[in-house]
């Protein structure tokens, strides 16, 4: 298997094992201490920042999904287009649940090092 290949199936594991499947755990696999991302939420640094968003939103949406609608990879360079769907049934910051179902679609430029 090739590094591009190998990429995107560590990318669709994080939607697959660890947003729909909800198994944390792969969050020490795939996150590197280094790992950085920007989101609307401030700067995420390694698998603890990471982890904590994701707990935010998956206590707020315990139903979360997220489904790859597209792939692409060339190199350590890797784009994921996605929609994450759930129900608002904790609490979000300072927003109480509304028990509204949410569809959002993003899209993340993922850059890869040693597999992480």
């Amino acid at each position: 298997m090739s590094i591009t290949d190998q990429n995107k199936t560590t990318a669709r594991r994080i939607a697959e094992e660890l947003w729909t499947k909800k198994n944390a755990h792969v969050i020490d696999e795939i996150f590197s201490p280094g790992f950085s991302m920007r989101t609307p939420d401030g700067e995420l640094k390694g698998p603890d920042g990471y982890r904590k968003f994701y707990n935010t939103y998956t206590t707020a949406f315990p139903d979360l999904t997220m489904h790859v609608d597209d792939i692409l990879g060339e190199g350590d360079k890797v784009t994921i287009a996605f929609t994450v769907r759930g129900t608002h049934k904790g609490r979000l910051k300072d927003l109480d649940p509304t028990g509204r179902k949410v569809e959002v679609k993003g899209l993340v430029l993922a850059t890869f090092a040693n597999g992480k």
